[in-house]
């Protein structure tokens, strides 16, 4: 997002941001520095807080896909979205075989993941 953009939007509203990985470092940077920029680390008391109106807000879809199917929030500034993907990794620390129960939660979430409508 163009700093001029990120400023104009904190002049007019308060800006909420989700605290991750690198593609939101330079927003989160920019906002951190701004009186009316709060940075979370928790998607789901961001989602909260936006949905009763605290602010505008940068979550990822798959916090938010109900909430915009429902109509509760809004997607803002497309333009602008990065486009960046959040990946999931499984990861069994231990030696020998996986446990029953580990490659069950596995194959859940495969299966789920496959059929999310969210792009990835």
């Amino acid at each position: 997002m163009p700093p001029e953009l990120l400023r104009l939007l904190l002049h007019f509203h308060r800006f909420l941001l989700l605290h991750g990985g690198d593609g939101h470092a330079h927003a989160s940077a920019l906002a951190s520095r701004r009186a009316r920029a709060r940075i979370y680390n928790n998607g789901e008391t961001l989602k909260h807080l936006l949905l009763n109106g605290v602010g505008i807000g940068r979550l990822a879809l798959w916090h938010v896909a109900a909430e915009f199917k429902a109509g509760r929030l809004v997607p803002l500034l497309e333009k602008y979205n990065p486009g960046d993907l959040e990946q999931i990794h499984a990861v069994h620390v231990g030696g020998g075989q996986v446990p029953h129960r580990v490659r069950a939660f596995i194959r859940h979430m495969v299966d789920t993941m496959k059929a999310s409508p969210l792009p990835g």
